[in-house]
């Protein structure tokens, strides 16, 4: 097999890949492109506003858990001994991302993606206000749990959305931009909050911002998207 056999196929005449730089500012070109192409589409551009929004709280949260498995939880044992204890919490998200992937197609069989998405929101920030501010492990193995299957819940009705609504042509770099954001805003989340949140991560306040903003997405999200397309 040749080097190019699985491809990209270049235009006529063209003589194959340029520069590092001329590769990368053709990449930069195709997310702008998709970026465009989804920005004239309201249901995909507040879909992509709603990942982003959840996974800048989640990122608070996460870091927030750790903290608290680390230094309030366990303060006396090592990293390794107290993050073991953190497991469970992982466990927990991992069993709501399979309830997710459950129970979605069943709601939405039953109530629009929009108003899924909206009501998934809003369960984070209930979650979230109604079990984090006893700080206890058991409420954030539940909170784990509930977040997960809010997390799979919208990603699952995201992608569904955005497969909808674009273009076949558009769609790889649409998708570049859903991966970019969701991992991005994800991070950017536990950056922000790292300024100003305790070592113990115990803070009544970042989980009320968090619980906040959760519930404001919701709203928001609500708004942007508009008339459900299917029902």
């Amino acid at each position: 097999m040749v080097r190019n056999s699985l491809g990209p196929d270049f235009a006529p005449g063209a003589s194959g890949p340029g520069t590092i730089a001329h590769e990368l500012g053709q990449v930069a070109i195709g997310l702008l492109a998709g970026l465009e192409h989804v920005w004239q589409r309201r249901r995909a551009r507040a879909a992509l506003t709603a990942t982003s929004a959840h996974r800048f709280c989640y990122g608070i949260l996460l870091l927030m858990s750790i903290l608290l498995y680390r230094n309030y939880f366990y303060p006396s044992s090592n990293g390794n001994s107290a993050l073991g204890h953190f497991l469970p919490v992982v466990v927990s998200s991992a069993l709501g991302y399979g309830t997710a992937a459950l129970v979605t197609p069943i709601a939405t069989r039953r109530m629009s993606k929009e108003a899924w998405i909206t009501a998934m929101l809003a369960t984070g920030g209930i979650v979230t206000a109604a079990l984090g501010p006893s700080f206890g492990q058991l409420e954030f193995i539940v909170i784990g749990y509930g977040l997960g299957v809010v997390a799979q819940g919208i990603a699952i009705s995201t992608t569904t959305i955005l497969q909808r609504e674009m273009e076949d042509e558009f769609r790889g770099r649409v998708f570049s931009v859903n991966d970019m954001l969701y991992n991005g805003t994800f991070v950017l989340g536990a950056l922000i909050s790292a300024a100003f949140m305790p070592v113990t991560g115990r803070s009544q306040i970042m989980l009320l911002i968090v619980a906040a903003g959760y519930l404001a997405a919701s709203v928001g999200y609500r708004i942007m998207a508009g008339p459900p397309a299917d029902g």
